[in-house]
């Protein structure tokens, strides 16, 4: 197998096994401006690592990025807008719808945002709204709040 490392201008030769015979090293090479190889090392690395190690930086910061669009869109428009108006404006933005699904995603798993619908879907009139979870304040009750069962289970 053959492809690009994603140093610039390094390559690779990788020596995918395919009989009884023992693995290889891949051979990193470059071409130069003559058109001519030049080799620039070995590695075990194989074919798969490579195409891994391209995708993943990649995909990661834009959803982060994407995430972090989608929490500032909410907080500006009062921590709620539908679905319709915050996907417009992530796309908007230049994130990709597929982008925006995925960081709706991750954030609706680390309850930071949550999908509720209003309306009713047998009048046509459903709409999905995205909004930010907040969680409840928790204040420490008066000294004098009557607890149930007080002394219920005295010694």
């Amino acid at each position: 197998m053959a492809g690009y490392t994603g140093a610039p201008g390094e390559r690779y030769l990788s020596h995918e096994k395919s009989s009884n015979d023992t693995p290889r090293r891949t051979v990193l090479y470059e071409i130069d401006g003559n058109g001519r190889i030049r080799l620039r090392g070995y590695t075990w690395k194989r074919d798969r690592d490579f195409v891994e190690q391209k995708q993943q930086p990649h995909t990661a910061p834009v959803r982060e990025d994407c995430k972090q669009f989608i929490l500032s869109a909410l907080e500006s428009a009062g921590g709620r807008m539908t679905r319709k108006q915050l996907e417009d404006a992530a796309v908007g933005e230049g994130y990709s719808q597929s982008a925006v699904k995925r960081a709706k995603t991750e954030l609706s798993q680390e309850n930071k945002v949550e999908l509720i619908s209003t309306g009713n879907s047998m009048t046509g009139g459903k709409v999905w709204h995205v909004r930010l979870v907040t969680s409840p304040e928790i204040r420490p009750l008066p000294d004098d709040t009557p607890v149930p069962f007080e002394g219920f289970l005295s010694e």
